[in-house]
């Protein structure tokens, strides 16, 4: 199978009973629709055009586009087709956009948890900073990502465990929590007065904060669905 490339699909019509096969000049034609489209992986992606065609049953003699009577082309066209069997032409399209959708979702889902953890900070929080700009890192200036968990906090400060790994990517770092495979400096911490988490995170070195399921801010799905809308228009 081809990766990308155009395929066909034919789509079943009607019966014409008015008119008679040009051929046998037999009254047993039957219509039918041609999809062409798109296709990425085998799935349809973008419709690119649409095509009606006639076919004889009984001497099979078949027409197919401008080789039908204009007026006779035009209903066909127009009764053919219609969203049930041409929607799943833009398959590809509609999992894009819903992919892209998503993920702007879960990026302005994240910024609000973020901001609601920096002013409620909770043992356990996993903070994922820029970590050149806390820390030295001379030796590997290109890995500047890292995650920093709170093992403690005071009415003035916050004590943390700063991971033994740098990564390329705030991604990397999200993975390697997700998989639990984050690794601690537990004999050395670091601490960061609370009043300057909001400036951190304005500054952007403080990325995003990740919390336990178990104590999660409960916040309503639907007011943050609905800012979210409203922030796209």
């Amino acid at each position: 199978m081809f990766l990308f490339g155009f395929k066909v699909k034919h789509t079943p019509g009607s019966a014409i009973e008015h008119i008679s096969c040009s051929n046998c000049q037999k009254y047993q034609i039957k219509s039918f629709g041609i999809l062409r489209y798109f296709h990425v992986w085998g799935i349809p992606t973008l419709l690119t055009s649409k095509e009606v065609g006639t076919k004889c049953t009984n001497c099979n003699e078949m027409l197919i586009g401008k080789e039908i009577a204009q007026d006779l082309r035009q209903d066909l066209l127009k009764n053919t087709f219609n969203i049930s069997n041409t929607i799943t032409r833009y398959s590809g399209i509609i999992l894009i956009a819903l992919m892209i959708l998503y993920n702007h979702y879960d990026s302005y889902r994240t910024e609000i948890n973020t901001e609601n953890y920096i002013k409620q900070p909770l043992v356990g929080d996993l903070y994922i900073i820029n970590y050149n700009d806390l820390f030295e890192n001379k030796r590997y200036p290109s890995f500047k990502y890292n995650v920093m968990r709170i093992k403690s906090l005071s009415a003035t400060s916050i004590e943390f465990q700063v991971s033994n790994s740098v990564y390329k990517t705030a991604y990397d770092v999200h993975k390697i929590i997700r998989d639990h495979k984050d690794n601690y400096n537990r004999r050395h911490s670091f601490y960061i007065d609370l009043s300057k988490l909001q400036a951190l995170k304005d500054a952007g070195t403080i990325t995003s904060i990740e919390r336990d399921r178990v104590n999660q801010i409960p916040i309503e799905s639907e007011k943050i669905w609905i800012k979210f809308i409203n922030s796209l228009t």
